[in-house]
């Protein structure tokens, strides 16, 4: 499954990291975007290396493992309730952007990306962003 990011653990860090990331923003699990691809939703939507994933549809993910599992359960779920291959489902992904140069290096929104349930295709369609004041 193809979702234009390349993502690590939090937890899977040197605990040194691991605290570093835990006194500037306060979170110490999620995933940690590493890169974006060029084109993809993600990058369409701001999201960029640095950034941190810490839930998708309301739940938090510690792994990429568990962010796997969760999308095969969304989709398993949307086929189970009569979608149909090739539909789509609009997703809540937290995300807290971390930037340097700004006064609060940490802000909050909520990407809404379109999964498209099929195979070997790009997974996010599509998506739109809302910025958490």
């Amino acid at each position: 499954m193809h979702i234009g990011m390349k993502l690590s653990p939090i937890k899977f860090l040197d605990p040194i990291h691991v605290e570093r990331i835990f006194r500037r923003c306060n979170v110490d699990s999620g995933l940690i975007v590493h890169e974006v691809s060029h084109g993809s939703v993600a990058d369409e939507l701001g999201v960029r290396p640095g950034d941190i994933i810490d839930s998708v549809n309301g739940e938090h993910i510690a792994t990429t493992i568990e962010l796997e599992n969760l999308l095969m359960r969304i989709c398993e779920s949307h086929l189970d309730e009569g979608g149909v291959i090739g539909s789509c489902v609009d997703i809540p992904v937290g995300i807290l952007h971390v930037r340097k140069g700004r006064k609060d290096p940490r802000h909050r929104s909520t990407l809404s990306l379109r999964l498209n349930v099929a195979e070997g295709v790009e997974a996010f369609t599509s998506g739109t962003l809302t910025v958490e004041v």
